[in-house]
């Protein structure tokens, strides 16, 4: 499979052999219409060289003991999850 960059590059080289304008008219305006799905906004780059340690530190995440986990969970009893979820998602 092509890398972004290289299929760009050999797209580019394409469009410069055409001699068609009304073809090339059309590759233009499709390309002009083209927008990226909304998701597309909140995507970011991956980062190289970055630890486990070092996203949960810039995530601030807190963990919370068992004890803890057990203390929040109590309130729901021992029921099991098929009912709990009947429950919640309705």
């Amino acid at each position: 499979m092509k890398k972004l960059e290289e299929l760009k590059y050999d797209t580019i080289k394409m469009i410069m052999m055409l001699r068609d304008f009304d073809f090339l008219n059309k590759v233009n305006a499709q390309l002009k219409s083209y927008s990226a799905p909304k998701f597309m906004e909140g995507v970011r780059p991956i980062r190289e060289n970055v630890s486990f340690e070092q996203i949960l530190e810039e995530q601030n995440y807190k963990p919370i003991s068992y004890q803890e986990f057990r203390r929040q969970a109590e309130p729901l009893g021992d029921e099991p999850i098929d009912e709990l979820l009947n429950v919640t998602c309705k």
